[in-house]
């Protein structure tokens, strides 16, 4: 067979292999990919089914295929999408589950970032894989979330779940929602959903789960759910935390330098730092100023200590966050640092930081420290009354 013989039978053999119509077994979810599209570009029905289909067809395909291919490619077009009957290799994601599960966040990022080198055209999956990536980079909201988790398959829908529930739980104090839209079949999103219980005050919920997760789970999973065991201690039996705090120490191996031994001298300063031993919490506390995950919570709580005990730090910056009760209270110590009067000190902790106390967590916390940063001032003018008025109010409710 002649070069040009092999080139046209190439060239018949890629045509018969192109696909002429959408496999039925995929119309529903094209369909369904269809609704999300014009959802997010806040198209109405209307608009996009002009000339192409009646508004019960348009329902119809997100529930049942529809024998005319050319529904699909029309209603497509109209929210800047297609269906690529050419390809034939499906972008893999076995890299991305893979350091997934084994909590491996470098090489995660590394797949991130090969992922979106990859995402050339906005064909159906390509947009549904970019917005998953999106969830992932904490791009989007939690209502966009909830819309795009019924279009992912079962690994990425569990990926996105996860950083999903890290977005409510830096979010929010309380997030009552049903979460039952988040997948949690791996030990890592228990894990992740146990600490939002435990936030969330649903202290039963978070035991009962707890326990199970102590008895299933090993390695990293086990170190998280021995960390989490603390952090309800600390909300529920604040009196067993230090023998817990003291097994743990002894008989788990927490890798040194490790994010989980970070996590145990976090949760301990917390403890010591709600118990007021604020000799012992700044001995925790020191340990983690530099390190990036703690860096902004434990700044706040050391500014704290500053004006409540002779503990003096060399420097002090002031990092930017987007959270926003760290940034307001964070903001009333650059303005303490900078020199600003104590009329207007007092003015920000009285307009400002009282609004965030709801928002921190736990909100006690902030709380202690407004009412502490309220009585310094009050020693250096001699008038108490922002403080009285303050120590009248009940911050268990927002006010």
């Amino acid at each position: 067979m002649n070069s040009l013989t092999n080139e046209s039978f190439n060239l018949l053999e890629r045509v018969c292999m192109r696909r002429i119509d959408i496999p039925n077994q995929e119309k529903v979810y094209v369909g369904k990919v269809i609704e999300f599209s014009r959802k997010q570009n806040n198209f109405t029905i209307d608009a996009i089914i002009d000339g192409i289909c009646s508004k019960q067809t348009y329902y119809k395909l997100q529930k049942e295929p529809l024998s005319e291919s050319e529904y699909y490619d029309q209603l497509l077009e109209r929210v800047g999408l297609f269906y690529d009957y050419d390809s034939q290799n499906p972008i893999s994601l076995d890299g991305l589950w893979n350091a997934f599960c084994e909590q491996e966040w470098s090489l995660f990022d590394q797949e991130i970032q090969g992922l979106k080198e990859q995402i050339m055209n906005p064909d159906v999956y390509q947009y549904v894989l970019s917005g998953a990536i999106q969830c992932i980079e904490q791009k989007q909201d939690i209502a966009y979330a909830k819309q795009l988790l019924p279009l992912l398959h079962d690994d990425l829908k569990e990926i996105v779940s996860y950083f999903v529930l890290w977005k409510i739980y830096e979010s929010y104090v309380q997030y009552k929602e049903d979460a039952s839209y988040l997948s949690l079949k791996t030990e890592i999103n228990q894990c992740q959903y146990l600490f939002l219980l435990i936030k969330n005050e649903q202290y039963y919920d978070a035991s009962v789960l707890c326990e199970k997760l102590l008895q299933s789970t090993k390695g990293k999973n086990h170190d998280l759910a021995r960390i989490a065991k603390l952090f309800l201690l600390l909300a529920i039996q604040p009196e067993d935390f230090v023998t817990q705090c003291e097994w743990i120490q002894k008989n788990e191996q927490l890798t040194a330098d490790s994010f989980h031994a970070y996590e145990l001298l976090y949760v301990t300063g917390i403890f010591y730092y709600k118990q007021e031993n604020y000799k012992k919490a700044w001995s925790y506390f020191i340990q983690l100023k530099d390190i990036p995950q703690f860096h902004i919570p434990v700044l706040l709580f050391l500014y704290h200590m500053e004006t409540i005990t002779s503990y003096v730090l060399d420097k002090h910056p002031i990092p930017d966050t987007t959270e926003k009760d760290m940034k307001v209270l964070l903001t009333y110590y650059e303005m303490k640092y900078k020199g600003d009067s104590l009329q207007e000190l007092e003015k920000y902790l009285w307009t400002e930081c009282r609004k965030v106390i709801q928002c921190f967590y736990p909100p006690e916390l902030a709380q202690k420290i407004i009412q502490d940063e309220l009585f310094w001032i009050a020693q250096q003018t001699g008038n108490k009354s922002r403080y009285y008025q303050f120590n009248k109010i009940d911050y268990s409710i927002n006010t």
